[in-house]
C-alpha cells in the first residue's frame, strides 16, 4: 500500500516537473528577454535539463523511436557545426533545449497524472494568445485612429506569425482534452476565433491561411466521400512546392503571375535573393551538400553577395524547410528531419477516430504550408508541436 502510494507521489512530483519545465521552455521570448528575468529564465532553463536528464537516469526512462531520431538529428547539427569551425554557443545552446523540451513533452505525454497538467498547460497558452490578441486590437485602433501602418506586429509572443506555433500548441493540448469529452466546444471555437482574428488583423498571410486549412479539414466531413486525405501524398506535395519555391525563375505568364501575387503576401521576392545565395553557397562545396555546413547565426550570410544586403536585413534562418536543413546539415540530416516528418504522417494515417484524424491532419498539412516560408528552431514550442 505505501509502495504504491510513494509511486504515485513521485509520478506526480515528476509531473510538476515536466509541466513547469514546458512553461520555462515555451516561454515567449518578449518575457524571456525582459533584463530583470533573462538571467533568472536561463537559470531555470539549466536547472530543468538536469532535472529532466536526472529523473531519466534515476527511473530508467527512454524515448520512443520518434523522439530518438529528433536527438540524433540535434547531435549531427552540433557535431557539423564543430567540424566545420563554427562558434559553438549557438547550436549548443539552440539544440541542446530543442532537445530537453522534446525529452519533457513525451515523458509529460507518458506520465500517469499528466490530465490536469495538460488542462493547466492548455489554459495557459490560452491566457497568452487572449494577452496576444488583445495587444493586436490596441495595436490595429492606433494605427485606424492614426492612418499610419501598423507593419510588423509584435505581441507579448513575438513577432505576428509565433502566434501561429501558440495557437497549434494549445489546440493540440485541448484536443487530448476532447478526446476524454471533458472540454466544451466554445473554448476550442474560442482558440479558433483568436487564431483567425488575430492573423488577419496584423496581416499575418501565411498563419490565416494555416488557421484556415485546419477549420476546413475539421469541419468538413470526408468520411462518407471517395475523396480521402493522406498525409503521405501532402508530404511528397510539400517536398515539391519547396523545391519548386526554391528554384523557379518565371517571369511571366501563370507561374509570373502566380509568384508576382505572392511576393506582395509573403515577401517571396526577398525569400529568393537568399534561396538563391544559399544554392549558390551549397553547389561550390559539393561536400557540404552532403553533410552541411553546420549550424550558424546567419545574419551576415548576404553581406558582400548582394550590394543592398546589411546585417539588419539579413535574417538568422533560410525561411525555408527543406533548404535550411540540408544548408545546416546536408543530404544527411535532411533524411533524418524527412524521416520525422514522415513518421508523423505515417502515425496520422493510423489514428481511428475520425474528428481527431480530421484535426491532426489539418494541423500537420497547415504546419508544412508555414514551413514552406519560415522555419523555427530558436523555438522549443516548434519541437513540441511535433511530438504532440
Amino acid at each position: 500500500m505505501m509502495s504504491n502510494i510513494s509511486k504515485i507521489n513521485k509520478s506526480r512530483l515528476a509531473c510538476i516537473i515536466y509541466t513547469f519545465a514546458i512553461v520555462i521552455f515555451t516561454m515567449p521570448k518578449s518575457i524571456d528577454n525582459i533584463e530583470l528575468l533573462h538571467t533568472v529564465v536561463n537559470c531555470l532553463k539549466i536547472f530543468f535539463a538536469f532535472a529532466i536528464c536526472l529523473l531519466m537516469i534515476l527511473n530508467k526512462l527512454r524515448c520512443n523511436k520518434f523522439s530518438l531520431m529528433f536527438l540524433i538529428y540535434f547531435a549531427y547539427v552540433i557535431l557539423i557545426s564543430f567540424i566545420n569551425h563554427r562558434s559553438m554557443a549557438i547550436p549548443i545552446k539552440t539544440y541542446v533545449l530543442d532537445a530537453v523540451a522534446v525529452l519533457s513533452i513525451y515523458l509529460l505525454l507518458k506520465n500517469n497524472s499528466k490530465d490536469k497538467a495538460i488542462s493547466f498547460l492548455s489554459n495557459y497558452y490560452l491566457i497568452l494568445l487572449t494577452i496576444a490578441f488583445g495587444q493586436i486590437i490596441i495595436l490595429f485602433i492606433n494605427s485606424y485612429i492614426s492612418g499610419i501602418p501598423m507593419g510588423n506586429v509584435n505581441t507579448i509572443l513575438g513577432l505576428d506569425n509565433r502566434m501561429f506555433l501558440y495557437s497549434i500548441i494549445d489546440i493540440l493540448f485541448l484536443s487530448y482534452n476532447i478526446k476524454e469529452n471533458k472540454i466544451s466546444k466554445v473554448k476550442f471555437i474560442y482558440v479558433f476565433l483568436l487564431s483567425l482574428l488575430s492573423t488577419l488583423l496584423c496581416y499575418s498571410v501565411m498563419g490565416f491561411i494555416s488557421i484556415v486549412i485546419i477549420l476546413l479539414c475539421y469541419f468538413i466531413n470526408t468520411k462518407n466521400s471517395k475523396f480521402k486525405i493522406n498525409t503521405n501524398v501532402i508530404l511528397l506535395l510539400f517536398i515539391g512546392i519547396s523545391i519548386f519555391l526554391v528554384f523557379a525563375n518565371f517571369n511571366d505568364g501563370f507561374f509570373g503571375t502566380m509568384l508576382s501575387f505572392m511576393n506582395k503576401l509573403t515577401s517571396l521576392k526577398y525569400r529568393k535573393y537568399i534561396w538563391k545565395a544559399a544554392v549558390n553557397s551549397l553547389v561550390k562545396s559539393p561536400v557540404n551538400i552532403f553533410i552541411g555546413f553546420g549550424f550558424f547565426d546567419t545574419h551576415n550570410f548576404l553581406a558582400g553577395i548582394y550590394p543592398w544586403a546589411t546585417a539588419a536585413m539579413t535574417p538568422n534562418h533560410l525561411h525555408n524547410l527543406l533548404l535550411n536543413t540540408i544548408f545546416f546539415s546536408g543530404i544527411i540530416g535532411l533524411t533524418l528531419y524527412i524521416y520525422n516528418l514522415y513518421s508523423v504522417s505515417k502515425n496520422l494515417n493510423k489514428i481511428k477516430k475520425y474528428n481527431i484524424k480530421r484535426l491532426y491532419i489539418g494541423i500537420y498539412v497547415a504546419f508544412l504550408a508555414q514551413l514552406l516560408m519560415d522555419t523555427f528552431e530558436y523555438y522549443q514550442v516548434y519541437y513540441m508541436i511535433f511530438i504532440l
